[in-house]
């Protein structure tokens, strides 16, 4: 069997069949293409399979001129820094997001938060690099696994606020719970370092059904301790400033691929968008673009689109064993690439043509089994709740 065989075999077995988007397709996605521009800074050329970094190499602008195609590629041994770290997740995001599971994405920062896309193609096996090759094959291999005993788990973040001085909380008094922690983000308060989100974290759970009722309990004792602390529990997706709030879902033993990512966005996070409270379009347009999702150690990988649903969990149990029905039955389900008017509804807060009830009567009929049917069902009530 030859190498493209084994792709087309690895597509089929997980139900893959997506058909690559043009480039401009970005642009409802909120990312800008461009032209070759360097200006002092470094491009980042990343080569992948299906999230699966292949390859990455900076650019090095050999010309004085400001516009200049004489670009000098060297391979990135390492993360060194942040920022091109940051530059190879966008570009292999832009990847799934135009349905290319094999591709090459040339990015650059055009500003302090701005990426800009100078180029984005599919490739052919036929085009990588002996290494390349061998990664390639290496991660067919991984994902071929016949993965067993899925695991989930949550991470799901919140801001607690002083209701006596309105102000964010550095939140030391509830950590002696091991599952109550601090995210990374730092703030500076009177000189002093704190770090101001806080992160509701489940233990590894068999199904859906166990980490609900883990976090549950988790909900009930962070209601408890900040009200016996007179405070207040914060979970808008952008609460203020720089910081912005998820509710992030974890997966074991799933192998992080474009189906699976887009029955998430697809069946998930989109209907969710439309009965959202105080939805926030600039956290939609970073941290909770669609696609985003980072692998972890437990052979699967972290989905992290959603906004914080900390406040919802006591009635999050549908939402629950819907994403599970769903990972566990990537192959029974048609993935679709997204339309243009779910995408502007999405990112754009002028633009809200679209309904929840609109997103129902396009995919009520898609379910069709007795037990997928009564799970989408509830999924679809615990929406209509919110509204």
């Amino acid at each position: 069997m030859t190498i493209d065989d084994k792709i087309i075999s690895f597509h089929e077995k997980i139900n893959f069949k997506l058909k690559p988007l043009l480039p401009s397709m970005l642009k409802h996605h909120g990312i800008k293409l461009g032209e070759i521009h360097n200006g002092g800074r470094n491009q980042v050329k990343v080569r992948a399979f299906h999230f699966n970094l292949l390859s990455a190499k900076r650019g090095t602008c050999t010309s004085a001129l400001l516009f200049s195609s004489n670009i000098v590629w060297k391979e990135i041994q390492c993360d060194e820094f942040y920022f091109e770290k940051e530059l190879k997740e966008f570009a292999i995001q832009c990847l799934y997001l135009l349905s290319i599971p094999l591709g090459e994405c040339v990015v650059q920062r055009c500003g302090k938060k701005e990426i800009t896309v100078i180029k984005i193609r599919s490739l052919k096996f036929g085009e990588l690099t002996k290494k390349e090759k061998e990664l390639l094959l290496l991660t067919l291999e991984n994902k071929n696994k016949s993965f067993e005993n899925v695991t989930f788990g949550c991470d799901i973040e919140l801001m607690v606020k002083n209701l006596d001085t309105s102000s964010f909380m550095n939140m030391d008094v509830l950590l002696k719970e091991g599952q109550i922690g601090l995210d990374d983000a730092i703030a500076v308060h009177k000189k002093k370092v704190i770090h101001p989100i806080v992160e509701v974290r489940s233990k590894p759970a068999n199904n859906m059904t166990e980490l609900f009722d883990d976090v549950f309990l988790l909900y009930k004792k962070l209601r408890k301790a900040t009200s016996n602390h007179d405070l207040t529990i914060i979970t808008d997706a952008h609460p203020f400033g720089r910081f912005f709030l998820g509710g992030h879902i974890h997966f074991g033993n799933i192998p992080l691929t474009f189906q699976h990512v887009r029955l998430l966005d697809q069946f998930v996070t989109i209907p969710f968008s439309y009965v959202e409270q105080k939805p926030s379009f600039q956290r939609r347009r970073y941290y909770g673009r669609l696609g985003s999702v980072k692998e972890n150690r437990f052979q699967g990988f972290e989905y992290r689109v959603l906004p914080s649903w900390f406040k919802l969990i006591p009635n999050s149990l549908p939402l629950l064993l819907w994403v599970e029905f769903l990972m566990k039955n990537p192959t029974k389900l048609e993935a679709s690439n997204f339309q243009k008017k779910d995408l502007h509804s999405y990112y754009c807060c002028d633009y809200q043509t679209r309904s929840l009830t609109n997103w129902i009567n396009e995919n009520e009929d898609y379910f069709i089994e007795k037990r997928e049917k009564a799970l989408f069902n509830n999924y679809v009530s615990f929406l209509k709740k919110l509204v």
